[in-house]
């Protein structure tokens, strides 16, 4: 089974923005990061106010691994090749939209561990959307591309 996890970010100022749903396995546990969310632009549809220009930072456990997950999202169609060292990459559909995906090691940082970057434009929100996932090494990364579920213009009826 799998269930709903809103990732979003809460300001005092401007309230509770959405980044989007990822769909997890029930076994699944996303946390924030201590390096939490940072907001620059946003838009509000009705009830809904969703990033158009921010980032966040979450790990992602189930009982068989845990990855640390980075979400970027920019207005507009962005070219938002991943900074990794690419062994391999690929087509995919990613919340009802053509995604790209790469898989590699770090450049600097995180070089032993292995990256899986995906890459989708989303027309309905107008915006990029990339998520990066960092795991271990032994770690089939292209896995979570069938675990996880994103749906990036679904978040409460945008």
């Amino acid at each position: 089974m799998m269930r709903r996890v809103n990732i979003r970010a809460v300001n005092s100022l401007f309230g509770t923005v959405d980044f989007l749903v990822l769909t997890v396995p029930d076994e699944a546990e996303v946390m924030a990061t201590a390096y939490g969310a940072d907001v620059t632009q946003y838009e509000r549809r009705g009830h809904l106010a969703y990033v158009l220009y921010g980032e966040s930072y979450h790990v992602l456990a189930t009982p068989e691994y845990a990855v640390d997950m980075r979400i970027v999202i920019r207005p507009g169609r962005k070219e938002m090749k991943p900074r990794i060292r690419i062994e391999e990459s690929g087509r995919t559909e990613i919340g009802g939209h053509q995604a790209t995906y790469y898989v590699g090691r770090g450049l600097i940082t995180g070089r032993k561990r292995k990256h899986l970057v995906t890459v989708h434009y989303c027309d309905i929100t107008d915006r990029t959307v990339q998520i990066m996932f960092k795991g271990p090494p032994h770690l089939d990364m292209k896995r979570i591309l069938d675990e996880v579920g994103v749906l990036c213009h679904e978040m409460g009826g945008v």
